[in-house]
């Protein structure tokens, strides 16, 4: 019987000098996403399209050069009053024009967030430029494509052919969303 309660204090001793682990604290902090950075000025390879502006290639992300397409949730109406997703509508024509074509991308720098910035070029043709004479997007952050917004303003291209209050910029601003 003493055998066994010295035994059983033994164990206990040894139970007490070992270090309990506490469990990590939780972390309710959303996740900061990193972005690769590229070694060169030029990316070549197969896009997936993520918006109407930003397209991912060589698992980079990136972001469309001087341009302002609309955000994926942002709608407009058309002169019969029929409310459309023109966000939606400037993602699946940037799909369409590039789906099963490589691209290359001319690196000109990094954004705020991390994103590469560059201009996009398929087949010989900048693709930046595409998007404003199709009137999927609007110039932004300098005049590069000025001459082209204004013709698609004329010809009443795409979201220039609709009932739109807001720019993208204004529409992510008024409703507190970013890029």
């Amino acid at each position: 019987m003493f055998g066994y309660l010295l035994r059983r204090v033994f164990r206990l001793a040894a139970v007490s000098r070992t270090k309990v682990r506490k469990p990590p604290p939780i972390n309710n902090k959303p996740r900061i996403k990193y972005h690769r950075t590229p070694t060169s000025d030029q990316i070549i390879g197969r896009v997936y399209v993520i918006d109407g502006d930003s397209i991912k290639c060589q698992g980079y992300e990136i972001r469309l050069d001087d341009i302002d397409a609309p955000e994926y949730h942002q709608t407009a109406y058309n002169y019969e009053g029929k409310e459309i997703r023109i966000g939606a509508i400037a993602k699946s024509a940037l799909i369409k024009r590039l789906a099963g074509k490589t691209v290359e991308v001319k690196v000109s720098k990094t954004d705020r967030y991390g994103r590469t910035v560059g201009t996009v070029f398929c087949e010989g043709e900048n693709i930046n430029l595409w998007l404003i004479k199709r009137g999927m997007a609007v110039s932004a952050f300098g005049n590069r494509y000025f001459k082209a917004e204004q013709w698609a303003k004329e010809k009443k291209l795409g979201i220039w052919g609709l009932n739109s209050k807001y720019t993208p910029q204004e529409w992510r601003n008024r409703f507190n969303r970013k890029p």
